[in-house]
């Protein structure tokens, strides 16, 4: 759904808010494809019906335990949220600009100035 949103808004990057909610699970799972029948694709059905029948597949990633929240850079951010952020970028081709790691204002990471 995030490919598909990327393609019809046309966006160039993407923030993500809320990463640090994400920290304690051992495991994060990212949907890549989608199951429809014996088919598998990575495109978001079309077909209303379809939209019953599909079924998610999943990459599993490593999750991180380490509370991120007072992280200011993105290069210390745990190894796994990195390669969860990478993933993100490698999947919908466009970067990640912005990282909102925390409730606090200053829980932001500016990868990219978008503004």
């Amino acid at each position: 759904m995030l490919k598909y949103a990327t393609r019809i808004n046309a966006l160039t990057s993407l923030v993500i808010t809320k990463l640090d909610v994400l920290g304690g699970f051992s495991k994060i799972f990212f949907c890549t494809h989608y199951r429809i029948g014996n088919q598998v694709t990575s495109e978001l059905p079309t077909d209303p019906f379809d939209w019953e029948i599909a079924q998610p597949v999943y990459q599993e990633l490593e999750g991180w335990e380490s509370d991120i929240s007072k992280i200011q850079f993105y290069n210390d951010l745990p190894r796994a949220t990195r390669d969860y952020i990478e993933l993100i970028e490698d999947f919908i081709e466009i970067p990640v600009a912005i990282l909102s790691v925390g409730q606090d204002r200053s829980s932001t990471i500016v990868r990219k100035e978008i503004f």
